[in-house]
């Protein structure tokens, strides 16, 4: 584990560098210009002060979680098989993924109770659906068109010259609603079909997939309207049988709610899940941005990727479109190559005449093609030590599996409860490489190496192993940016400053003695409108801010809500009595029940996503508070003054308001209850109505933290300030600073070529 001492050095080498940066202000703090370019320096490269410093720190380095694994892959690459092999003993657990649109983003995670949670699509989702059914619908309707009127064109022509004796003889040719009887449209629609969706496959699926939720809507609007009101769903389960059942249910091909599922996350009981979280996703193409972000999202969080990728078409476009999204972050320090479906390679004609029936040599064989073309495929994308790794290790990091070998071996004495694909598979591999499988010894010792679950197994726990190191790496990364950032600001500042030499140099005293002049002339006319446009500026952004904040806080009541009421439900009892000898008495008895730590849970990720966008939030204000004013107070200067620019302004306004960036307050407050489990009856319904109580109290706090403790307060700061002075007399010294320089060129290029050397002293 990273020692606090290991942390608290980086810590304080970072800290050191904010610390000289500070004395370099503090040494020219007569200079204004030069502390404005400071100061704006170090809150846009992360130096802005020792607090923000720590707390950013503290934020990136959490030892306590797990380390997250992605599994990547393009579609039909075997990833459910995949796992199903490595955590449920090659049980058909995770159904087959039906298509991009409805394969759902799984997150595995331990836990001590098995549960799923599933989420559904929102309305605002089924809109995009419609979108793209219909975009691809125009296309899908011209290619029938032009298909049909090239059948029509073929059949004319073919009558024209095959048929024009019989036509003389009978004295009749075909009209054109007797050609288009000979046409079979419908055939003709299904074939653009296809083409269209080997051309575009996530836009096909699209297409099927809103057709699948019109079917459901209109047969089935009992399920339609449930999926629309609840938004998500938790299943408990004991075992994992009865997880399959359900999960068909959501994710299965022909599942009631499969087209409805946005994303699945399931909570197991198991050993596997203590050390690493995994992360299975549909892909990048989804039309449904929600769910991209979400992908994106999560793969932000992945320390290591396994890319599945299928060994009879392998490392394909779409194989690399997927590795561009996903390396080009900082936390990312594992990747994995896994050859799926290789029984498929290893049943193919050119591969078995190859190894003449030897599946060692055949297996080796598919390997050693695939590591040069593997390398020659990666050699241009330059991500650092991620692909060198690769490249350095590409036996070690390039792995294969046979998810159907694995259930094959797992049902070896039961052969019967193999599917056909299954024992197709099983009698092709006889068939090719009759040696290996002579026996059930034999077969079960290759049926296992080509399993390979082992060794993928192996390379997953030495992943969650190497979580202190990969940690380690990610604290030396985060050392790494702050020394790129201080870098930058070194080399910012370098530059300024040779560019003060430069105009001491340059400039022509005349010129800024005249800006002087008309700055000191109209004094009095800029500074009485100054201070009214300030305030204008200022109402205008409060105005705004406080709409938009209250638009911001809504998405979070919304959600955090009908999370706390999905986590209720109604438990039926069935009941019986005998009355007299004969007849009994039965009746269903429901109690309400409420899942304690679910809503906790909903609750804690609802706080904590609350203080993650607060901070996010309140940069886009300040943003647009700065924009606000400058753009109200250029204009009053360039009146008077047209040699002035807007970034001479928009620095001055900068540094005034970035004091308070880094006085933003975070919400603190501990959940004020504890884990019960599920309660039942009374109990229930008083849960149910304090944490409905609690939830109105994290209302009225949230506002209260967002509007009156942050913007309201910032606010508040802002109207005291004097801009119209506090402009104007920064403006002016800068002017007369420069106007100094320009009559005292030798000493003030003495000077700033001895502060070029204390910027080199900032690293």
């Amino acid at each position: 584990m990273i020692s606090n001492e290991r942390i608290n050095e980086i810590k304080e080498k970072i800290l050191n560098i904010k610390k000289n940066i500070d004395t370099l202000y503090d040494n020219h703090a007569d200079d204004e210009e030069f502390c404005i370019t400071i100061k704006n320096l170090c809150n846009n490269y992360k130096f802005a002060s020792e607090k923000t410093i720590e707390e950013d720190i503290n934020n990136q380095i959490n030892m306590d979680r797990a380390l997250n694994l992605g599994i990547i892959g393009v579609m039909k690459a075997g990833k459910s098989s995949l796992l199903n092999s490595l955590l449920f003993e090659g049980k058909n657990i995770l159904p087959k993924s039906v298509t991009p649109m409805t394969a759902a983003l799984t997150y595995m995670k331990y836990s001590e109770q098995n549960y799923i949670e599933i989420d559904f699509v929102t309305e605002e989702d089924i809109k995009t659906y419609k979108k793209v059914h219909d975009d691809f619908e125009n296309i899908l309707n011209k290619k029938v068109e032009e298909k049909i009127k090239e059948k029509e064109r073929a059949i004319n022509s073919n009558e024209s010259l095959t048929g024009s004796f019989i036509n003389m003889v009978l004295g009749e040719r075909k009209n054109n609603n007797e050609v288009n009887n000979n046409i079979d449209k419908e055939k003709i629609k299904k074939e653009c079909f296809e083409e269209l969706k080997k051309e575009n496959e996530h836009l096909a699926s699209g297409y099927e997939n809103y057709n699948e939720m019109n079917k459901i809507k209109d047969n089935k609007n009992q399920i339609f309207n449930k999926i629309l009101s609840k938004g998500k769903e938790r299943i408990d389960f004991n075992n994992i049988e009865e997880v399959s059942s359900e999960l068909k249910k959501y994710v299965g091909a022909n599942g009631e709610y499969t087209p409805f599922v946005k994303s699945m996350n399931l909570y197991l009981n198991a050993e596997k899940l203590k050390k690493i979280n995994i992360i299975d996703t549909p892909g990048f193409n989804d039309p449904i941005e929600s769910r991209n972000k979400k992908t994106a999202e999560l793969l932000k969080k992945c320390e290591a990727v396994f890319i599945l990728t299928r060994s009879t078409k392998a490392f394909t476009e779409s194989d690399k479109e997927v590795i561009n999204k996903i390396v080009k972050k900082e936390g990312l320090r594992e990747i994995y190559i896994i050859l799926s479906k290789i029984d498929s390679s290893l049943n193919s004609k050119s591969v078995i005449d190859k190894s003449k029936g030897d599946l060692k040599d055949a297996l080796d064989n598919i390997l050693n093609d695939f590591y040069p073309y593997l390398e020659d495929n990666i050699k241009d994308l330059g991500y650092g030590n991620i692909f060198g790794d690769l490249k350095k290790n590409l036996k070690s990091r390039v792995l294969y599996s046979s998810s159907i070998s694995n259930i094959i071996m797992k049902n070896y004495d039961n052969l019967e409860k193999l599917d056909g694909t299954e024992q197709q598979v099983f009698h092709n591999l006889k068939e090719a490489y009759p040696l290996y499988f002579d026996s059930k010894e034999s077969s079960m010792r290759y049926l296992k190496l080509l399993s390979n679950i082992e060794n993928i197994e192996n390379v997953l726990y030495s992943i969650a192993e190497k979580k202190d190191q990969i940690f380690e790496e990610k604290l030396e990364k985060i050392e790494d940016v702050y020394e790129e950032n201080a870098e930058e600001i070194q080399y910012k500042l370098m530059e300024y400053a040779q560019r003060r030499i430069s105009n001491i140099e340059n400039m022509k005293i005349e010129k800024e003695v005249a800006k002087l002049e008309i700055l000191e002339n109209n004094y009095t006319n800029i500074a009485k409108n100054i201070q009214p446009y300030a305030k204008k500026a200022i109402d205008e952004w409060y105005r705004e801010s406080v709409n938009s904040a209250q638009r911001h806080l809504d998405k979070f009541y919304t959600k955090v809500k009908s999370g706390a009421k999905d986590a209720q439900d109604i438990e039926e009892e069935k009941k019986s009595k005998r009355e007299w000898i004969i007849f009994k008495k039965e009746w269903i008895e429901k109690h309400p029940t409420v899942h304690t730590n679910e809503v906790l849970a909903i609750i804690d990720d609802y706080i904590n996503n609350f203080n993650r966008q607060l901070e996010v939030f309140l940069m886009e204000i300040y943003q647009a508070l700065n924009k606000n004013l400058v753009s109200k107070i250029t204009p009053i200067f360039t009146k008077y003054d047209e040699t002035i620019e807007e970034i001479d302004i928009s620095n001055i306004v900068e540094s005034i308001t970035n004091e308070y960036r880094s006085k933003i307050k975070q919400y603190k407050n501990d959940i004020p209850f504890t884990n019960k489990g599920i309660l039942k009856d009374n109990e229930a319904e008083s849960f149910v109505n304090e944490i409905q109580e609690y939830i109105k109290v994290l209302e009225r706090e949230f506002y209260n933290l967002l509007v009156e403790d942050n913007i309201s307060a910032l606010n508040r700061d802002l109207l005291k300030i004097s801009f119209d002075t506090e402009i104007l007399d920064t403006r002016k010294s800068i002017l007369k600073n420069r106007k100094f320089e320009l009559e005292n060129q030798k000493q003030s290029k003495y000077k700033w070529n001895k502060i070029k050397g204390e910027i080199d002293l900032i690293l």
